[in-house]
Order: structure tokens, then C-alpha cells, then sequence
């Protein structure tokens, strides 16, 4: 009789496979011990290595979009999310070395129809480091040794400050634009290692490089928008389509008496632009010196109410422009002049003019701009070019 066939006393049928079933119960214990110890190693990994997305090194990252390549820098480099995280736009690619403590930034962001400005790739990086380092620590110095990155001139800086988690760092900041994308890098050690470790720095840039995918991408120019009164005949001509007209009359006599065209700046200007500038047009009875004219009129003007809003003092800005070139060249000499005003019960209260006055006829035509003094580097250029532009026609 076999073990199958086998009954227990006083059973009928088959007998149970005892040694089986023992078995199956061993094995299945096994099985569920292995993959609670296989779970908790791999929960162990991920607090223990939260902030590696990958291992650094290996396959060289392309990103078409963008335009170029990275090989990320060998180990004992790793991916820092956090710190990409904290940097936020542009920065897409972040590495960090424990011994000596150190880290590279790679940041990169795409202008569709324009080249990024001056004032863009400046503000890629001092964000970037308002993130990392108290305010009132960061100093800037002249970029040092080469000053080219993927075969580009680059605009930047060494800087220093303390880390806002501890600690005295220095490092090097540099930026560049190219067919539309702007690029970023970022750096910084110990102040005490950073002398040692530019090289290493130079060597994670050396690792970028242009794909050369955009060889036929041209800027797309803003058409250059003329603003005219037919009737006194002059021309104004703004360079980068962003003026606005205001063409209810009423408005624009609340603005002035004898203003003939009052401007201001788009709302929805590109590149998230918030801030607010605003041109006026007068027509003034002429007489010997336009320009001459045209200060006084917009100084008393400024002055109409010294009693309740404090007086206004203007006196001429002779400082180098702050602000982007403008992309289209419009040619244009009325003579101008730049002028600061400051008001005396407010000093915060402070804007800059652009004055130009050109004579046609027996009429003087004065344009002003204006916006305050403390967002001049965003307008200051555009300005000069734009009143300089006034003319009889």
C-alpha cells in the first residue's frame, strides 16, 4: 500500500500527504521573510540616498531642445534634486561632492524668437545665489581666467557670501546666450578650497557642449512702430513694439493740457516683463531753445503742487546706461538729455526722464519719458533710443 492509497484508522479514502503540506508552510515562511528583508533594504536605499536621482557619470545627456550636451562629471559626483529644487529655472542639472564638499549648476532655457538680454543671464544667476546666500554676505568680483564656455564669451562673476545653512563659500558664476537659448553656470566650495578647486570647475564645463542643431534659427525682429500726428507733422518711432497709445483724447488732456500723445509700456510684453514706463507727447508754443523749453515746461509741471507733494529736484544723469541694448537700430538725432528727479519729503520717490524737443513749425514737440529711478536699468536704453527718434515729418 502506498502512501496515497494509505487511510487513517477508521477513514475512508486517500490519506492526507502530511510531509507536503509541511513543506509548502516552510517554504512560503521563506518566501515572505526574504521579501520583507528585500523591502526594507530597499526603503533603507531610498531615505538614505533621497537626494540621488542617479549616479553621476556615464552617458552623455543631450538635450536638443536646448541645444547642447552634458557629460555629467565622474563619481564621487551625484545628481542633487534638493539643490535643483532650491535653484529652480533655469537650472535643469545639479552635483554635489561630499570630500570636499562642493557643487556645479548647469542651467539652460529657451528664447523662441530672441537671442536672451544682458540683463536675462544676470538675473539667471543673482536669483539663483539669493536662494543659497545671506543677502547682506554676497560680494561680487571680476571674472577670472578664461572667459569663454562652450566657445561662447560669457558675462559673470566670482563671488562670495555666507550659505544660508551654514557655512562661507566661493565660487564662480557665468552665463552666455546663443541662437535663442541661454546658459548657465554655477559653482561654489568652501572659501578655504576654492583656489584648488577652480580646475575641477573648469573641467565640469568643459563637459558641455553646443549641438549646433540651430544653424538656420534667426531672431525674429519686432517691427519698429511709428507714432504720428499729421496735422503738426512729427514722427516718434518705437523700436520694440512696446508702446501703447491711449486714444481717448480726454484721458490724454487729464494727463496734460498740452499733451498730444500719451504711451505707456504693454502689459503683456514678453519675458514676464512687470515693470512700467510711460511717454507723453506735448506741443509747446516755440520760442528760442527747445530743449531748454522742454526741461522747463516738464520741471514745472512736476512742481504744480510743492505745497501738498513736497517739491521735485531734477538734475541731468551723466551715468553710463544699465540697460539692454535695443534689438533694432533706429536712427534718430533730436537732442536730448537725461534727468533725474528727486522729491524732497520722499526720496524713495525718485524717477528718470528722457526729454527730446525738436522744433517744427512755430510749435516746439517735446517727448518725455519717464519711470522710476529704481527701474532704469530696465529702460534707460530704450529711452535714449526712442525720444532721440523724434523728428519732423
Amino acid at each position: 500500500m502506498t502512501p496515497d492509497t494509505a487511510k487513517a484508522d477508521g477513514e475512508e479514502g486517500p490519506r492526507l500527504p502530511v510531509k507536503a503540506s509541511k513543506l509548502q508552510t516552510v517554504l512560503l515562511v521563506g518566501v515572505g521573510i526574504i521579501s520583507l528583508c528585500a523591502a526594507g533594504v530597499a526603503m533603507w536605499y531610498k531615505i538614505s540616498h533621497r537626494n540621488e536621482s542617479s549616479q553621476s557619470g556615464g552617458a552623455i545627456l543631450k538635450d536638443k531642445e536646448k541645444n547642447f550636451s552634458l557629460e555629467p562629471p565622474p563619481k564621487p559626483w551625484v545628481r542633487d534634486e534638493d539643490m535643483r529644487a532650491k535653484l529652480g529655472s533655469p537650472y535643469i542639472h545639479v552635483y554635489r561632492r561630499e570630500d570636499p564638499e562642493a557643487y556645479m549648476a548647469f542651467g539652460a532655457r529657451d528664447y523662441p524668437n530672441s537671442s536672451p538680454r544682458p540683463s536675462d543671464l544676470e538675473a539667471g544667476l543673482d536669483r539663483a545665489l539669493e536662494k543659497i546666500l545671506e543677502k547682506d554676505t554676497r560680494k561680487k568680483y571680476p571674472e577670472e581666467g578664461d572667459k569663454t564656455w562652450m566657445g561662447q564669451e560669457t558675462r559673470g562673476y566670482k563671488f562670495s557670501g555666507a550659505l544660508k545653512s551654514g557655512g562661507n563659500v566661493e565660487g564662480d558664476a557665468r552665463a552666455f546666450g546663443h541662437k535663442g537659448v541661454g546658459y548657465w553656470f554655477i559653482s561654489w566650495t568652501g572659501s578655504d578650497l576654492y583656489e584648488d578647486q577652480k580646475a575641477v570647475f573648469a573641467e565640469g564645463r568643459r563637459r558641455c557642449k553646443l549641438l549646433e542643431l540651430r544653424k538656420d534659427w534667426k531672431e525674429k525682429q519686432s517691427p519698429v512702430v511709428p507714432f504720428k500726428n499729421t496735422e503738426i507733422p512729427y514722427t516718434i518711432l518705437d523700436a520694440e513694439g512696446m508702446w501703447v497709445e491711449e486714444t481717448n483724447e480726454a484721458r490724454v488732456k487729464d494727463e496734460d493740457p498740452k499733451a498730444d500723445k500719451y504711451l505707456v509700456t504693454k502689459k503683456d510684453r514678453k519675458r514676464d516683463q512687470n515693470d512700467e514706463a510711460e511717454l507723453t507727447i506735448y506741443v509747446l508754443d516755440g520760442s528760442g531753445n527747445a530743449l531748454a523749453d522742454a526741461k522747463a515746461y516738464i520741471e514745472a509741471q512736476a512742481n504744480k503742487s510743492v505745497e501738498t507733494r513736497g517739491k521735485n529736484t531734477f538734475t541731468e544723469h551723466l551715468g553710463a546706461l544699465e540697460g539692454d541694448p535695443t534689438p533694432n537700430t533706429v536712427d534718430g538725432n533730436a537732442e536730448s538729455v537725461l534727468m533725474r528727479s528727486v522729491n524732497d519729503r520722499d526720496p524713495t520717490h525718485s524717477w528718470l526722464y528722457a526729454i527730446s524737443a525738436i522744433t517744427v513749425g512755430s510749435k516746439t514737440v517735446v517727448a518725455s519719458a519717464k519711470c522710476q529711478w529704481a527701474q532704469r536699468a530696465a529702460f534707460d536704453t530704450k529711452f535714449v533710443q526712442l525720444v532721440k527718434s523724434l523728428r519732423e515729418k
